[in-house]
């Protein structure tokens, strides 16, 4: 992998640009988003890892100038946050993974970081799932109730799409979370209860649809 690792702390900087150099992989280092934003221009990188709290500007804000201008690197964020908040704040402007620094183990952040450029190369083709009234069409990144579209986060349009495609069966909390924010992803069941309450609401009257299953998960249920 051809590696862009940004974040103020030259001694973090070091210590992440040494887990994937031992792995064989290429790094180039930023200390602000400036700099981050600059070299992102100038040439193509196979992975964005990202810090939260930088000089000149949140990390937060690079993924969404990132996103806006049509840039499709993964983007992994690396920081000392991890309020459920903030991971949802991160996903929803459109960074693939959050991994708080003081869990990031080595091999921990190198599956997680490989998991994400597999992924980008190899991606599975996007779909256009119909349950009743509902339509989610992942490639472009839309959906549409009765006919009339829908203003949904990335997150919420990922879970729905989980659960259209999956319309009349139960998905559990963990098979929700992995494909809403990634294998291995600590949310909270309280996050994943809030996206879900959010996504009811803007469903409108087909939200009655949107059903919790005590001691299982969630089901979308036929019309």
């Amino acid at each position: 992998m051809d590696v862009l690792l940004t974040d103020d702390d030259p001694q973090i900087l070091e210590g992440v640009r040494r887990v994937f150099e031992r792995r064989g992989h290429a790094v180039a280092t930023a200390a602000t988003a400036k700099d981050a934003l600059r070299a992102l221009e100038r040439r193509s990188f196979d992975l964005l890892v990202l810090d939260w709290n930088l000089p000149d500007q949140e990390g937060v804000e690079v993924v969404e100038k990132l996103r806006a201008s049509g840039r499709m690197v993964p983007v992994l964020m690396l920081t000392a946050r991890t309020e459920q908040d903030d991971l949802v704040r991160a996903l929803d402007a459109g960074a693939d993974d959050f991994l708080p620094k003081q869990s990031a183990r080595p091999d921990v952040l190198l599956a997680r970081a490989e998991a994400l450029v597999r992924r980008a190369l190899y991606p599975p083709p996007p779909r256009r799932i119909v349950a009743g009234d509902i339509l989610v069409d992942e490639g472009a990144k839309a959906a549409i109730v009765g006919g009339e579209p829908l203003d949904l986060a990335p997150s919420e349009l990922r879970v729905l799409a989980l659960l259209a495609a999956s319309c009349g069966k139960v998905l559990s909390r963990a098979e929700l979370t992995a494909g809403c924010w990634g294998d291995g992803a600590d949310v909270t069941d309280n996050a994943l209860e809030s996206l879900i309450k959010r996504l009811r609401k803007k469903l409108g009257p087909a939200g009655d649809r949107l059903q919790a299953v005590r001691l299982r998960g969630y089901v979308l249920l036929e019309r």
